[in-house]
């Protein structure tokens, strides 16, 4: 397009008189057209450019790394103050985030996560190998080279002895005197302060000497230990079939009477301490039941250390008793006189009475003596022993 700006100087100098008009020429499309057309060319075409080749692709240019505006770098005090001004504790200033380390922390963002499968396979792995070691070790090693693999034993260790305490003795209080003059007279002590607490006896257990047992067994219980509570806890009375019955006297509490205590009511001139003492506790009391009536008699065993003979000697005072009618339920009647006799091969000494049925009859079977009030349950009574 044609300039349109003009100067002064641009004026012919012919035309430069002040009243001229300049001469103008004003270019146009339809001008210029024809001006081609006179001078013999053609109409104007557009200009239309050789399509070019395609071009070539090129490779997308990666994202723009974000654009991190630099900030200034404060030191650590800076950023972490510890106390502020008054005694407060002042907010820590923003972190310092330059441009490395918006880098650093975009490029460690963008790295990808640890998977947990590497950790489960290694693990796995881990153990595959762990098992081959021990089935190598202990099945094929033992094949090829016919080695055992030894067992260690736990060596057991005994349980610490126990020490077992010492029982508690009671201290005897001392007794105090007291000074009158020049004698010393003893205090009066109160008797449960004095006295040593005593432990109660066991009580007896009761064990027949029979080794036969009797044809029946019964308690008999005593009101108290007199003649009178003996005849009156039995039963004078008579059977077609004789049967040899063993009785357990106990006294009022309960507890087993001793061959003391029955001993000592019947026959007290007899078995005194001294004689008492020579016999177990323990002994073997029965009747003998038959046609004619019931006749009691007992067993008892001599202790351990006592002298058989020295105790035959003092049993045969038997023979000059008074008392011999305390060991029957009913009066016997008149005696005879003392006869030597033999039952299952044991020695007696026997003495008759009136009453039919009642001989009084003793002897002893080995270190036992056997006394009974008839003579078939003596007779029955030794049996019993063997």
């Amino acid at each position: 397009m044609a300039d349109n700006s003009f100067s002064q100087n641009q004026w012919p100098e012919g035309n430069k008189n002040e009243g001229a008009k300049p001469n103008v020429d004003v270019r146009t499309y339809s001008s210029d057209v024809k001006s081609v057309a006179d001078s013999g060319g053609g109409a104007p075409k557009p200009y239309v450019p050789e399509t070019p080749p395609p071009a070539p692709k090129m490779p997308e240019p990666a994202a723009p790394s974000p654009i991190v505006k630099s900030e200034p770098k404060q030191t650590f005090n800076e950023v972490f103050p510890s106390v502020s001004q008054g005694g407060q504790e002042a907010a820590p200033a923003p972190m310092n985030l330059d441009s490395g380390n918006m880098a650093n922390m975009a490029t460690e963002g963008m790295k990808p996560k640890k998977s947990s499968k590497g950790l489960f396979m290694g693990i796995l792995a881990v153990i595959i190998i762990a098992g081959l070691i021990a089935l190598g070790y202990f099945f094929v090693y033992p094949i090829f080279f016919g080695g055992e693999v030894e067992e260690v034993a736990e060596v057991p260790v005994a349980p610490a002895a126990e020490v077992p305490a010492e029982p508690s003795v009671p201290t005897v209080p001392e007794v105090p005197t007291v000074t009158e003059g020049e004698s010393e007279v003893e205090a009066t002590v109160p008797a449960e302060e004095s006295e040593i607490p005593s432990v109660p006896a066991a009580s007896l257990v009761h064990s027949s000497l029979f080794k036969s047992a009797a044809d029946a067994t019964a308690d008999v219980t005593l009101a108290e230990l007199s003649v009178s509570a003996y005849q009156s806890s039995m039963e004078f009375t008579t059977a077609e079939v004789p049967v040899l019955k063993e009785l357990i006297f106990k006294k009022g509490g309960g507890d087993v009477a001793t061959f003391n205590d029955i001993a000592g009511i019947l026959l007290p001139g007899l078995f005194a301490a001294d004689l008492n003492q020579s016999f177990e506790e323990d002994f073997t009391f029965f009747t003998y039941t038959d046609s004619k009536g019931t006749w009691p008699g007992f067993v008892a065993k001599l202790k351990e250390g006592s002298t058989l003979a020295d105790v035959q000697t003092e049993v045969a005072n038997l023979e000059s008793s008074g008392n011999l009618a305390n060991l029957y339920l009913s009066s016997p009647g008149s005696q005879t006189s003392w006869k030597s006799g033999s039952v299952e091969g044991i020695s007696t000494r026997y003495l008759p009475f009136s009453l039919s049925g009642a001989s009084l009859n003793y002897g002893w079977s080995g270190n036992v003596l056997v006394v009974g009030t008839s003579f078939p349950g003596f007779q029955e009574s030794a049996k019993r022993l063997k």
